[in-house]
C-alpha cells in the first residue's frame, strides 16, 4: 500500500510538465535566454546597456532612495548612455540596504507580488530584502539554462546538499521533492555515523546532478573514504555559495569524477555566473552587469577586485552598484564555448575572511554558515603536530573590508592582536570576537553561539586545528554533531 501511494503521489506532481508549474511566462524567459547565448558579442553588450538604462530610468522615477541619490550628486538619468556614464552612480553598500529598506521599494511595491527573501549570510548577517516574481521567473530561466548547458533536464535527478528540512521534519531524514524529482539533505545529518545512510540513498536514487557547498559535499566524501565505500559515478557535480578550493576540488573529482562545475550568485539576484566543461567561469551579462574595482573605486582586470553587481529584472527593490563584499577577478572574453558573454575568477572566501599560511596545512575543511550575531573562532585541543604553536586569522565580519579583525591562535586560547575599528562607525558598534578555550572538555565549549568553526574531519595521524569562518544559527546543530565527531576520531 505505502508503494501504490508512493506511486500516485509521484504521478500527481510530474502528470503536468515542470516548466508550466513554474507559471505561464517560464517557458518564454527560458527559450529567449537560451537563444541568446548565440547572440554576438555586440549583441549583448547592448542588450545589457538598454536593461541598466532603463532600470536607472525606473529606480529614478519610482524608487525614493534612488530619486534622493540622483539629485544629490547631479546625475540625471537620461544622460547615462554607457558604462561609463552608469559608473558615476555611488556604489550601494549592504549597510546602505539596512539603513534605507523602505527606501529602496518601488512606489509600485504591490504590483510586482515581491517575495521576502534573506541573504545567506557568508559575507554577514542576514539581510532581508524583496525580489519580485518577474525576478524571481527568470532568475529561474538563467538557472536552468546553465543546467542545459552542463547536459541536465528538467525532472532529471537532482541531490541536493544545500537547505535544511522543514521546519518540524527529522533533519536525519532527507525530504523528497517530487515535483522536482529531487531528494534533499539536510547538512545537519553530515555526520561520520551517518554517512554511510546518505551514501545508501545517493546511490539508490542515482542522481544527475548533485548541488551543494563544496564544504558539505567535501566534508560527506571524506566520512565515505574513512568508511571505505567506493566512488559514485555522478554526471555532474554543480556547487555554490563558497570558494571551491583547490583541495575542494580534488577530494570531489576524485570520488564523483572530472565533472565539478561553479555556480556564482547571491540572494539579492546582482551576481550571476557558471562554469562550463571549458572551465571558464561565465558571467550571465545578459541577467546582471558585474564590475570589478579596487578599494579606490576603480576598474581593474586581471588582478582581484571588488564585485559591483545590478541585477537587471527586480524592480520593486533594485539593487544597484550593488557591492557583494566578494572578491573576483575580470578575465574578459575568452572565445571558446559563449562568445558573447564574458569571464570572471572568484578569488578567495565569499567575503574578506582570511586564514593565514601559517598553518593553512593543518586545515582540511572549511564549514560556512549563518545568520549568527558574533565573530568566534574554535581552536582544536591537540597541538602536537603543529609546526608552530600559533595561527592568525583575519577576519572583516562587523567591519568594513579596509578595517579587518586579525586574531592569533595559541595553545591555550584565542586572542585579539589588532583589531582597528570602522571610521564610520563608533568603537561600541563593533562586535569583539567569542574567545573560547581550547580544553577538550565539550562542556566548555558554548555551541549555540558558535559562528566561526570547522569541520576538520582529520584522523587522529592528521594535524588536528578547527578554524574557519562561519555564520550559522541555523546550523548550529551541524556543527555540534561534526565538531564531536572530530573529538571522536582524535
Amino acid at each position: 500500500m505505502a508503494r501504490l501511494n508512493h506511486s500516485l503521489r509521484k504521478i500527481y506532481h510530474t502528470a503536468i510538465p515542470l516548466p508550466l508549474k513554474y507559471g505561464p511566462s517560464f517557458s518564454r524567459k527560458f527559450k529567449g535566454y537560451y537563444d541568446r547565448q548565440s547572440a554576438s558579442r555586440n549583441e549583448i553588450e547592448s542588450y545589457r546597456l538598454q536593461r541598466l538604462i532603463a532600470l536607472v530610468d525606473y529606480a529614478y522615477r519610482h524608487v525614493p532612495y534612488y530619486h534622493k541619490l540622483f539629485d544629490k550628486h547631479g546625475i540625471d538619468p537620461k544622460r547615462i548612455r554607457t558604462l561609463d556614464d552608469f559608473r558615476r552612480i555611488p556604489t550601494l553598500h549592504k549597510d546602505d540596504v539596512v539603513a534605507n529598506h523602505d527606501a529602496l521599494k518601488s512606489d509600485e511595491f504591490d504590483k510586482f507580488n515581491a517575495v521576502q527573501t534573506v541573504t545567506s549570510a557568508t559575507t554577514r548577517d542576514g539581510m532581508v530584502m524583496y525580489r519580485s516574481q518577474e525576478a524571481e521567473t527568470i532568475r529561474n530561466a538563467v538557472v536552468w539554462r546553465y543546467w542545459h548547458n552542463l547536459g541536465y533536464r528538467f525532472r532529471d535527478p537532482r541531490v541536493h546538499l544545500t537547505l535544511s528540512n522543514r521546519e518540524g521534519e527529522d533533519f536525519m531524514q532527507p525530504h523528497i521533492d517530487m515535483n522536482e524529482n529531487s531528494l534533499q539533505f539536510d547538512p545537519r545529518s553530515i555526520t561520520y555515523d551517518h554517512a554511510p545512510v546518505i551514501y545508501r540513498q545517493i546511490k539508490e536514487f542515482r542522481p544527475k546532478m548533485i548541488f551543494s557547498q563544496p564544504s558539505n559535499l567535501a566534508t560527506l566524501i571524506h566520512y565515505w573514504r574513512l568508511h571505505n565505500l567506493e566512488d559514485i559515478p555522478v554526471a555532474v557535480c554543480c556547487v555554490l555559495g563558497e570558494k571551491v578550493y583547490p583541495e575542494y576540488r580534488e577530494l570531489i573529482t576524485r570520488f564523483f569524477g572530472d565533472n565539478l562545475r561553479d555556480y556564482y550568485g547571491n540572494r539579492e539576484n546582482t551576481a550571476s555566473a557558471g562554469e562550463l566543461f571549458d572551465g571558464n567561469l561565465y558571467i550571465n551579462s545578459d541577467f546582471v552587469h558585474l564590475e570589478f574595482e579596487d578599494d579606490n573605486g576603480q576598474p581593474v582586470e586581471g588582478k582581484p577586485g571588488n564585485i559591483i553587481s545590478t541585477g537587471f529584472e527586480n524592480y520593486a527593490f533594485p539593487l544597484i552598484r550593488y557591492h557583494t563584499e566578494d572578491v573576483g577577478i575580470y578575465r574578459g572574453y575568452p572565445e571558446v564555448a559563449l562568445v558573447g558573454f564574458d569571464t570572471m575568477e572568484v578569488v578567495g572566501g565569499r567575503g574578506r575572511d582570511l586564514l593565514f599560511p601559517e598553518m593553512a596545512c593543518s586545515v582540511r575543511m572549511l564549514q560556512f554558515n549563518s545568520r549568527t550575531p558574533t565573530s568566534t573562532i574554535i581552536a582544536a585541543c591537540n597541538w602536537n603536530n603543529f609546526r608552530s604553536n600559533t595561527c592568525s586569522f583575519a577576519s572583516n565580519h562587523q567591519t568594513t573590508s579596509k578595517n579587518p579583525a586579525t586574531y592569533r591562535l595559541s595553545r591555550r586560547r584565542i586572542v585579539t592582536t589588532s583589531r582597528t575599528a570602522s571610521p564610520s562607525k563608533s568603537a561600541s558598534s563593533t562586535r569583539s570576537p567569542r574567545l573560547l578555550p581550547t580544553s577538550t572538555n565539550s562542556s566548555s565549549r558554548n555551541w549555540l553561539s558558535m559562528n566561526c568553526a570547522s569541520t576538520i574531519s582529520a584522523s587522529s595521524s592528521q594535524s588536528l586545528f578547527c578554524a574557519a569562518v562561519s555564520r550559522g544559527a541555523d546550523r548550529q546543530e551541524c556543527l555540534s554533531h561534526r565538531l564531536r565527531q572530530c573529538d571522536r576520531q582524535w
